[in-house]
């Protein structure tokens, strides 16, 4: 069997620096978790964007033992790390931009859980209160989150509002066309440097 070592997805720089093209909020600042990751920084975030390569929790065995994007990347945030840490802080939007981020389990090494009691990413980002939180619950090409996210940036400039902006990006995709879909992509600066 071979393993691949953990690699950036190609369009996860340009697809964070969205933020800094729509000004969504007053200022950005862009944390790659491969480096490591300075929870503190979370304490102010109002946004936050987690673009990576993504796994699905229901694949391990108990989720304490989950990370963000897999038990192949050592830097991932962990289930843990989001559920005893993440409740505490301040942030309204949550974008779970990997793959099968939405993916749920219900069952633990000690029980199995009620269907009320799925456990997910999203749930337990849900854990302070105050935050929306989108993502994905099927594996995804790199170019689908990139192009979510652009449209949900624009849209939100707009509406202001979460939930109608993530309405009118789904709507969007849905009719997106083949021009509309270049505009957004002629966005992407150099391709190659990714």
């Amino acid at each position: 069997m071979t393993f691949h070592i953990f690699k950036e997805l190609p369009l996860l720089r340009p697809e964070l620096s969205l933020s800094n093209k729509y000004k969504m909020f007053e200022s950005v600042s862009i944390r790659n978790i491969v480096e490591g990751v300075d929870l503190t920084k979370f304490q102010e975030a109002d946004f936050i964007h987690f673009a990576s390569h993504g796994f699905p929790i229901s694949n391990y065995n108990d989720p304490i033992f989950a990370t963000m994007s897999g038990p192949f990347s050592d830097k991932s945030l962990s289930f843990a790390e989001i559920q005893t840490k993440f409740n505490k802080f301040d942030y309204q939007l949550v974008l779970l931009s990997a793959c099968d981020s939405s993916d749920s389990l219900n069952s633990a090494f000690n029980k199995t859980y009620d269907t009320n009691e799925l456990i997910s990413f999203p749930l337990i980002f849900l854990l302070n209160q105050k935050s929306v939180v989108i993502s994905f619950n099927w594996p995804i090409i790199d170019i689908v989150p990139y192009v979510f996210s652009s449209l949900f940036l624009e849209i939100y400039q707009i509406e202001q509002d979460f939930y109608r902006t993530f309405n009118k990006t789904q709507l969007s995709l849905y009719e997106l066309t083949i021009e509309n879909l270049l505009r957004i992509l002629e966005n992407i600066e150099d391709f190659r440097e990714y």
